[in-house]
This record gives structure tokens, sequence and C-alpha cells, in this order.
């Protein structure tokens, strides 16, 4: 899948004539849509790191005054940011096999001698193309599967696996630093007899109804889980139980209003609220 921006291209040589050479034979097979050039590998370092999140691919020499091929290459790694990401390909007048492999060590994607030949050129950047487009796919798919390990796919709360390692987490990070927690347990009022009695696509809707509003009601600290079937939890750090009381009530009240619009005319809910503040750190888990 191709990303909407244009591609962009950073080509890092002191030699004038390579650099014309370059851009001149990428936008005649029309490669990127935006060129980045630099004549030493400082003023390409500071041009990757002002750009990289648009740059797509580096052209990089490897003798260069200041610093050279390997020290970019060095330089990129240690960054603040993630540049791996972005392939290199090296350019070089040494043929040596040394050279190669270590430039290769260092983190160069591919190497490609001088005088290089034009064909070659474009069939390299067209390889390590795609092969960064697959890798964003891949890490883009990653995200949407850790994403999904973790959320309801019906009411887009939390699953009860990751709200219980948010519980688990608030927990021992208040145990350590003496936060207080709370936590609202939410039940529908006679979830079953909506399902008897309109069906279970409107008490699915119901649950997903439920899911957004909660998620509109709350802070963004706080963890919204569905413990299992009609029941919620609302894990609120930094919350005493006064407070959580009072936003449970906020929530028992808003609820047949938010709810209305479903199939079964809206439902109500009981509410409970607990806080570790009155257990102590001898029993930090006794929420």
């Amino acid at each position: 899948m191709m990303s909407e921006r244009g591609r962009k291209l950073l080509v890092i040589d002191d030699s004038l004539s390579v650099r014309q050479r370059v851009l001149e034979f990428m936008r005649e097979h029309d490669c990127f849509d935006e060129y980045l050039t630099a004549a030493d590998g400082v003023t390409g370092l500071r041009l990757l790191l002002e750009n990289h999140e648009l740059i797509d691919l580096v052209l990089c020499d490897l003798e260069m005054p200041e610093l050279n091929g390997f020290g970019f290459l060095a330089a990129r790694g240690a960054a603040s940011v993630p540049l791996e990401r972005i392939p290199v390909i090296m350019l070089t007048a040494r043929a040596e096999a040394q050279n190669k492999i270590e430039g290769l060590r260092r983190g160069a994607s591919d190497y490609l001698t001088k005088p290089f030949d034009s064909g070659e050129l474009l069939a390299r950047v067209q390889v390590q193309l795609k092969l960064k487009n697959a890798q964003e796919q891949l890490r883009q798919q990653n995200v949407e599967l850790e994403r999904l390990c973790r959320v309801d796919a019906l009411t887009g709360v939390s699953n009860r696996r990751h709200l219980m390692e948010q519980l688990d987490l608030e927990l021992s990070r208040a145990q350590r630093y003496g936060i207080i927690v709370s936590l609202i347990m939410l039940d529908i009022d006679h979830f079953k007899d909506v399902n008897d009695t309109y069906g279970h696509q409107a008490g699915d809707e119901v649950l997903s109804v439920l899911g957004q509003f909660l998620m509109g009601e709350l802070r963004r600290c706080d963890t919204i889980g569905r413990y299992g079937g009609e029941e919620f939890a609302i894990i609120m750090p930094h919350t005493n139980a006064e407070q959580a009381r009072l936003v449970a009530e906020r929530l028992r009240q808003r609820l047949a209003v938010a709810t209305s619009s479903c199939g079964c005319g809206g439902v109500t809910a009981s509410l409970g609220v607990s806080s570790n503040q009155h257990l102590g750190a001898a029993d930090p888990y006794g929420l």
C-alpha cells in the first residue's frame, strides 16, 4: 500500500556531477516527488534528522569531507529518533570487499560501486523502496494486531485481559508511589431481559453504545474495560472513593439517555465503587 504523501530522496555526495547525474536519472524515471541534496555527511545528517518522517531513501557517498559514509551510518544509528527504517545505499569508488562488508555491518542496506550503471542504480533503488513499503505495511499490521489484542471488538473498550493487566499496573504503581486508585464496576440492569425480549442484536447495540458513552465521559488516563457479559470496569488513578462515587452517579444518571436511541429504548445500570485509599500498603490488591 503506497503512502499518500510523495516520496522523498536524500542524495549525499561531495561530487556535484554525481549529485546532478543521480537527480536527472531519478527524475527521468519518476522515482521520487521531492529531492534533497548535501555535499558532505554533516549536512546530510542534519537534513535526515530534520526530515526523517518524510525521507524514503538515502544515497550516500563513502568518502566525504567532515563526516564520511561510515561516520554518517554510525551517527544515524546513534540518533535519538528512529532512522534505521530509512534505507541507505552507499556509493563509493572503492571496490574492495572489506569496505562493502564494513558498510553493510554498520547498517547500509545496499552498496553500489562508482562509476555505477544507471540501470543498476534504478533497480537497487526500486528494490529498497519495495522493501521499505513492505516493512511499513507489516509495522502497521502489527500495530493493528496489538490493538485488537487489547480491545473488545463489540464495545471498543479494553478487553478483560488488557483490563486486568492495567489494573495490576496501576495497583503496583499505587503501592510504590502511594497513589490512590479507585475502581468502578458497572452492571447493566436486567440485560438478560433485553436479549430475551428484543434479541441479541439489540443487546449488542446496547453494549456498543455503552462502550462509546463511557469513553466519551471519562478521562484519557482512566481505563475502561469489559469485564464480562454486561459488566464493565473503570480504573481511575489519582481518584479517591468520593470522587469516584460522584463519577459513578453521573454515569448512572446519564446512561438511560445515552442508550435511549437503542432498539430496546434504553437501559439503566447498577454501579459500585472501591478504592485502595483505606486498604494501606499491606493489601494493595484488596480492591
